[in-house]
Parts: structure tokens; sequence; C-alpha cells
């Protein structure tokens, strides 16, 4: 059974969809499951303005990739690695069963790379 914040964003997943000239843009996918995320970030003032997602894989990645959106606004880029970690998505979610974690960890592993990549765009 999923707890409400997870099916919350599950049910309606927040900032869906794609950026007009984003700072950046990063694909990732897991190669074991098929699961797959592509995430857009606006940047300003070094922070996080903006993020939105496309996937497709299982519900917990749907969610996962919704709580981890919401995360990152307002986010020093700088910071990225350090707040939106699997465990942060996890516990935003209010916890995932061991067979779901992957998705958190996917949507850590964007976050992180998505950083990364503005801070050499700029």
């Amino acid at each position: 059974m999923r707890g409400p914040k997870f099916n919350g964003h599950l049910r309606a997943p927040r900032n869906v969809g794609r950026l007009e000239n984003p700072a950046a843009c990063v694909q990732k996918s897991n190669p074991i499951c098929g699961d797959e995320l592509t995430l857009a970030i606006c940047v300003r003032d070094r922070k996080v303005s903006g993020a939105r997602f496309q996937a497709v894989g299982c519900g917990a990645t749907l969610a996962a990739a919704s709580a981890m959106t919401e995360m990152l606004v307002g986010c020093g880029l700088t910071e990225v690695v350090r707040k939106v970690t699997a465990a942060a998505i996890e516990a935003e979610l209010g916890g995932l069963p061991r067979h779901s974690r992957h998705a958190a960890i996917l949507s850590s592993s964007a976050a992180a790379q998505v950083a990364k990549e503005a801070l050499r765009n700029q």
C-alpha cells in the first residue's frame, strides 16, 4: 500500500512537460527495468527556477520524478547533489518499497547530472 504523498504525486504529477530554452536538459534511463526520464531546468542566480520532466516507466518513477522536481525548484546548483538524494526523494514520498527504490535513484541521478550540466553552461 502506498502512502498519501506517493499517491498524490502519482495521481497528479507536478511539473510534467517540456521547458522552452532550458539552462540544461538530461536524459537518464535504467537499463534493467527500462524506465526513462528526461529532466530540464531553468536557472536564475545559480538557483533552479523551474523544472520539468517527461518519464516513461512505472508509477514509482513518475511519483519520484514529480517529487524531485518540486525539491529542485529554489535549490542552488551546487546544493543539488547534497539535497536531492535518493533517500530525500524516498522520504518526500513517504517511503518506497525496496523493489521501487530504483525510481528514487534514477531521479536523484538525473537531478545531479542536470545541475552539473547547468553549471558547465553558465
